[in-house]
This record gives structure tokens, C-alpha cells and sequence, in this order.
């Protein structure tokens, strides 16, 4: 149907109907074949394609039709000779058919160019490499065994065929259409592949390739979400002068069964329900984190996200942020990795204002794809872009996600991880940022493979400790993993200790019986088909751990988070569970439906008969990070504010602050003052009475102190490592003295 435009915009009756043999088409394409000045229409049916040419607002002339005795799916037409007249390229069953124009709207049917390509489902014709030939792009809808993990095709034009130049095989998933055109205005065009399903799964990201120069390369595309989309097209939509891209969606989601992550909300009490969730459509979770990201007061969750079809060379892998929205979560942002493969770290890094996420899992270097490493993506007001990032490389062929904290007391995060059995590297960082070079390693003296690595202060010193978990044997044979202590000298195997542990995975570490002293949970991922081991507290205590343990059944125990649940004061603990029965041994088909649990916390400790449960499909991780302050876990941070000099003619008289503290959250204040600026971060906290105590109300009176420099302590605290709250200004007032 071809409706005529008018001064007066489209009217039903303004149209002409098009009929090939009674049939109606299944692919289209218009262009001025015939170089009349006047574009033509090329039609195909189910038996044969119509060309079409036109001559003032008439197709009806029977004698300007011909004929091409092939079922065309999809036709483009371009110029791949550079001879000005329009060639014509059509997808059919198993291949692709190039045919060369003369101009006067026929074609060379005897020696057309065949592409073979097991199922093509779409193709353009594009001088991705500006030299003055129309290649073809061919997007491929799966191989020939139907799996749709397959390769699409850019076929290189050099003006007579598509042989002397190789052709460059790029991966795609499920691609049922392509569109090209240059996205950023730097004159080559991109490529744009609409993705429909892969398996049984329809919301899968389709891909932009961005052009290097008439290349294109996995490690350079940016992924969008779509919902089994079948084509898509390139445009200024918005009239901005920028092109946008459109993608044609069909049906999302998944089409037997879903894989689900689940947010369950609390209301303070032991009422956690399914009936009282949230779902999320995932693949492969290796963890998450989440945080306000964007500053609007909603939190933001990320997943990170390893793989969809494993076994194949690329993934549809990396960080998902799914953006908070008053309780909903809207508009998620993808970000390309290779792979993602344990969760993500959030800190301000470079203290810019801005949060920064560090991930694990690989990314290949843009600027050299030969090497690759793990990447921070940097926060900024634009938000997240895949190619705001700075890789630190390594060899190895994975990356748990690292540790993020400030190991040297220098004020600048610090990245330590393994990149190789038996070692663990720190990157120390620094106001210019990480580099390749700036590394420390500790030798474990042993060549094994660690777990996630944490630290805290164990020993209340005031350095972080470095809690090494070691993965050891999948069968859940007992090992140890290793503490190392941290001091002004560094890390060092004379200052080290090891516990118990059974295939730890993601643990926690809290003061569980608030005896003043960290504790350590390791969770249990071993054991074969004879039974699971049990995860593991150690004690903290002043003399170190203590040789008694607590053991808690779990099933495959992948993660664990400390929280007071309930708001009972004591914390409580949640061990989300991978599968409860499995083999690496026997034939034996692994069980990943199956319970996690969450320990309610009490005077008594911990108990099997004192939990909640609830069915989750083999989950693979849970948020790296603690609650409360990184040293000694308490539910808390403190600001430090910046130094003011107070003048001989002025003292301190009263502080006050505006504060939002929702949810029984609260901030209190404390000062410090020297007469030697350089003394003054040795200096201790007061508050109204004294060391210990904490100003807790606005405008209360500033009595006793005194120097020449001053500093205050915002305590932002939260009853329950939920709820934060919110300082927005403080004032100190002087007055005569």
C-alpha cells in the first residue's frame, strides 16, 4: 500500500494498493533503478520479485514491471562497483545474491555474486571503510544447526566481487535485521544488529558496533535492551540533528520459564513473604551491589552479569544498572564487558563527587585488543558510558571481583585481587589515578586460588586486615584460608594467621555477639552428593580468633550479608544457597532449586530451628560489600570535615546542622582542636562532656574547647545498615572571646 503525500498530510483515500499475482510482499526496498529521477519499487513474494518502475505517481503500467524468478527476504539496493548505477542485493533461503544494475532497471542474473550464509535474515548495503564501494552487511539469524549464537557477515567491496579482502565475521545473537549509519559524526558508518531471541529467551540487548576506521571489533559495541525485536532503522526522530536509532520489538521476556532475581522488602519485623516482592529477569548473576548512583534519593541495583550462552566466545555479559524509581526500577543502562564475574565495587575513586564502579571479570583494552584486564567505569553527569573507563591489565584468564579499600592510610582507595595462583597483587592508588606498574604482591608461599577477599580491622589497631579466603578442593575437604594483619610496615607471611574453612565463597565479617570484636562467616560451596559442609563463624576475640566455631547448615552457600533484619538490635545472618546436591565426581545432575535461609540473630546466637527460607534458583552471589564502616563494621561513616583556623579574637560557641534522618537514623557531631595544624589529626574527638560523648542536637553550646585549628566529625548512623541519612549543611559560630 503506498499512501500520497500532499500539502494537506495523508488521507485513506489518497493511496494506491499493490498486488504481485494476487500476493502480497514480503520484502521491499525503493530506489531510482532506472536513474529516471523517479524511484522505483523492487518487491519480493514467496515465488518470485517484482521490480517496479515508477513514472509520476503510477506503478500501474504493466510493461515497466520485470521479473526476477527468486523468492527475495530481504532486498537492499546500493552500489557496490562504484559505477553509479544501482546493484541490487537480496537475502533467499541459504544465501545471499548480489546483482549488478546497468541503469535502465535490469540486472545480470547469469553472474550474480553468491555469499553463502547458513540463515540470513537481513542485509545492507553500506562503504563502511569509505573507499568509495558499497559492502554488505549481512545480519545472520543462526548456524546451521539453528543455534543462534552464530556470527553476521561484512562482506568488503573492492569493486568486482567481495573475494579479495577477508571477510569479517562478527558475533551477534539471534540477528534478525541490520541498519547502518554513522551514529557520532566521524564519517564512517556504524552498525546496528537487531537481536530477537537466543534459546528461549526474547529480552536480550541488541548490539552497536561502533566503525574503527572500517573495522569493527566485539570489545567496541554498546549493548541496548530490546524485546525480541525483529528490525530496527537509523534517524533523527527528535529533529536535534543527532541520529537516533528505532528498534521494531515483538515479544519480550522469556518464552517457557523465566530466570528470576528477587528483591524481598522488609518492614522491620520477621515478615519477609514471597508474596511481598520484586522480580528481575537475569542471566547468570556473579553478584551485585547497589547504592544511590545518580543522586536522586532511589537506591540503583547492579548486576553483574557472566554469561548467557555458555561455552561460546562472546557473551552478552557485564554490569546492568537497574535505575531506582520510587520503589520501581526503570530505564536499566548495560555496560560491555567481555564478562562479568563477581560483583562490583561502588566508592567515589577519584573523588570527584561522582560514585565509580569497579567490576570484576575482563574487558578487552579499546586500544589494544590483544590485551585485556578489569575495569572501573567512572561516574561522571552524563552517568555511565562503557568507554568512560580505565583497565588495569592482567593475564590470567579471570578476575574475582577485587577489594576496594584504603590498605596504607594514605586517604586514596587501594584495588587488591588475584591475578595469579599463590599471590595476591595490590594496586595502590594515588590523586593520578591506578596504573599497571604500581602494584605490590604478597606471596601466600602456597599456589591456590583465593575466593573474594575482604578486609577489616580485626585486631583494632587501626589498619586493615586482609581476610584471604581459600577455595581448595570442590569435594568440601577442610583447608585453612589465610589473615593477613595489616601495619604501617605493609602485609607480610610473619604477620599472618589462618582459620578453617570449606570451600569458602562470599563471606561477611561483623561483631555477631557485640563483644567489641570482629567475626568471621565463611559460607560452604563444596561438597559432593554425600552432604554439604557446614558454613563456619569464627570468634574474634582480644587474643585473636578462638579455636571453638559455630557451624550453620547451608546448601552450596554462594553468598552471606549481615544485617539486623528484624530490628531486634542483634544482626541476623542470610546465606543465599548455589544447589544442594551435585557431583565433580559422578553423574550425578546438580540441584540448584533449592533453600536459602536467613538465621535470626539473638542473645543465644545462631540456630537451624530460629530461620527463614525461601526457594531461589541457584543464585551465585550476593552484595560484595558489608554493611556499616569498613574497619570495624559498625553501623555508621563519618565525615571528616575540612580545617578552619580560628583567630586570637574568636572562640568556638555552638554547632549547628540540617539533617534529614528518616527511619530512626541519626547524625551526631564531635570536634577537634590544636594549636599546630600538623598536630591536629592526633588530636582527640569531644563532644559536650568530653572524650566519648557526641553532640546530638542543633545549635547545642560548644564549651571548653580550644586551639588555634579546628575540625569537626559528622557520625551519619543507621540503626539497621538500611536506611542512611541525608547532611546538608553545618555551621560552626564563633564568638569573642
Amino acid at each position: 500500500m503506498i499512501y500520497w503525500n500532499s500539502a494537506n498530510g495523508f488521507d485513506a483515500k489518497n493511496r494506491l494498493p499493490l498486488f504481485f499475482n494476487k500476493r502480497g510482499a514480503v520484502a521491499l526496498a525503493s530506489g531510482d533503478i532506472d536513474k529516471d529521477g523517479i524511484d522505483d519499487l523492487v518487491a519480493s513474494t514467496t515465488e518470485k520479485t517484482f521490480l517496479m518502475l515508477s513514472s509520476k505517481k503510477s506503478f500501474t503500467n504493466l510493461e515497466n514491471v520485470g521479473t526476477i524468478e527468486i523468492e527475495g527476504r530481504k532486498i537492499a539496493i546500493g552500489d557496490f562497483n562504484d559505477d553509479s548505477n544501482p546493484d541490487l542485493v537480496m537475502v533467499t533461503n541459504k544465501a545471499v545474491l548480489v546483482f549488478k544494475g546497468n541503469g535502465t532497471g535490469e540486472y545480470d542474473l547469469e553472474n550474480a555474486v553468491k555469499l553463502k550464509i547458513s540463515r540470513p535474515s537481513d542485509v545492507v548495503f553500506s562503504d563502511v571503510d569509505q573507499d568509495g564501494f558499497d559492502d554488505v552487511v549481512v545480519s545472520n539469524f543462526a548456524t546451521s544447526g539453528g543455534a543462534t549464537w552464530a556470527n553476521s557477515y561484512l562482506f568488503y567491496s573492492d569493486g568486482k566481487g567481495f573475494s579479495s579482502r577477508e571477510t569479517l565475521a562478527i558475533p551477534t545473537l539471534g540477528a534478525s535485521s541490520v541498519s547502518c549509519g554513522d551514529l557520532n559524526g566521524d564519517g564512517y558508518p556504524e552498525i546496528v544488529f537487531s537481536f530477537e531471541r537466543s534459546t528461549n529467551q526474547n529480552n536480550i540487548y541488541s548490539y552497536v558496533y561502533w566503525n574503527d576506521n572500517g573495522t569493527f571489533r566485539f570489545e567496541n559495541h554498546t549493548q541496548l535492551p530490546t524485546q525480541g525485536t525483529l528490525s530496527n532503522t537509523i534517524g533523527d526522530v527528535n529533529n536535534d540533528g543527532l541520529p537516533d536509532v528505532v528498534f521494531f520489538n515483538d515479544e519480550g521476556y522469556f518464552r517457557d520459564g523465566p530466570s528470576t532475581s528477587h528483591i524481598y522488602w522488609g518492614d522491620g519485623t520477621r515478615n519477609f513473604s514471597v508474596t511481598r516482592g520484586r522480580e528481575f529477569l537475569t542471566h547468570q548473576v556473579f553478584g551485585f551491589g547497589h547504592a544511590d548512583l545518580d543522586d536522586d534519593g532511589n537506591v540503583d541495583i547492579i548486576f553483574a552479569n557472566k554469561n548467557f550462552e555458555k561455552g561460546i566466545s562472546h557473551q552478552q555479559a557485564g554490569l546492568l544498572i537497574q535505575w531506582g524509581d520510587n520503589g520501581d526500577f526503570k530505564n536499566p543502562t548495560p555496560l560491555t564487558m567481555t564478562y562479568g564475574y563477581g560483583g562490583v565495587r561502588i566508592a567515589d575513586i577519584n573523588k570527584d563527587g561522582y560514585l565509580d564502579l569497579l567490576a570484576a571479570g575482563q574487558c578487552l583494552d579499546l586500544e589494544d585488543p590483544e590485551r585485556h584486564g578489569f575495569p572501573i567505569f567512572w561516574g561522571s553527569e552524563k552517568g555511565y558510558n562503557f568507554r568512560n573507563r580505565t583497565l588495569l591489565h592482567y593475564t590470567a584468564d579471570k578476575f574475582r571481583a577485587p577489594l576496594l579499600m584504603d590498605l596504607n592510610n594514605d586517604g586514596w582507595l587501594d584495588i587488591t585481587g588475584q591475578v595469579e595462583y599463590g599471590e595476591v597483587r595490590i594496586w595502590w592508588g594515588s590523586l593520578n589515578g591506578f596504573n599497571d606498574e604500581e602494584f605490590n604482591v604478597i606471596d601466600l608461599r602456597q599456589k591456590v586460588e583465593l575466593m573474594y577477599i575482604k578486609g577489616a580491622d580485626l585486631n583494632n589497631d587501626g589498619w586493615i586486615d586482609l581476610i584471604c579466603p581459600q577455595r581448595g578442593n570442590p569435594d568440601g575437604t577442610e583447608i585453612t584460608s589465610f589473615i593477613y594483619y595489616g601495619s604501617a610496615d605493609g602485609y607480610s607471611n610473619d604477620n599472618r594467621t589462618e582459620v578453617a574453612s570449606y570451600v569458602p565463597y562470599q563471606n561477611s565479617i561483623a561483631d555477631l555477639n557485640k563483644d567489641g570484636w570482629l567475626d568471621i562467616l565463611f559460607t560452604s560451596y563444596g561438597g559432593e552428593v554425600s552432604g554439604n559442609r557446614p558454613a563456619l563463624i569464627h570468634w574474634g576475640s582480644k587474643d585473636g580468633f578462638l579455636p571453638e566455631r559455630t557451624e550453620l547448615e547451608n546448601y552450596g552457600g554462594s553468598g552471606s550479608e549481615i544485617l539486623d533484619y528484624d530490628g531486634d538490635g542483634w544482626l541476623d545472618i542470610l546465606i543465599a544457597n548455589h544447589r544442594k546436591a551435585g557431583s565433580y565426581i559422578i553423574p550425578e545432575p546438580h540441584k540448584h532449586m533449592t533453600e536459602s535461609m536467613l538465621y535470626w540473630g539473638g542473645p543465644d546466637g545462631f540456630s537451624e530451628k530460629n530461620r527463614w527460607e525461601v526457594i531461589a534458583a541457584g543464585p551465585s552471589g550476593l552484595n560484595l560489600r558489608d554493611a556499616g564502616n569498613s574497619y570495624d563494621r559498625g553501623l555508621y561513616e563519618d565525615y571528616i570535615s575540612s580545617i578552619k583556623t580560628i583567630t586570637e579574637s574568636e572562640v568556638p560557641a555552638s554547632i549547628n546542622w540540617e539533617a534529614e534522618t528518616p527511619f530512626r537514623t541519626e547524625v551526631h557531631f564531635q570536634l577537634r582542636t590544636s594549636d599546630n595544624e600538623s598536630d591536629l589529626s592526633q588530636s582527640e574527638w569531644v563532644g559536650p562532656n568530653g572524650k566519648n560523648s557526641w553532640f546530638t542536637e542543633s545549635g547545642s553550646e560548644i564549651q571548653g574547647v580550644s586551639g588555634k585549628f579546628i575540625q569537626y566529625r559528622a557520625r551519619l548512623i543507621t540503626p539497621n545498615g538500611a536506611a542512611t541519612p541525608y547532611l546538608t549543611s553545618v555551621t560552626i559560630s564563633f564568638e569573642n572571646r
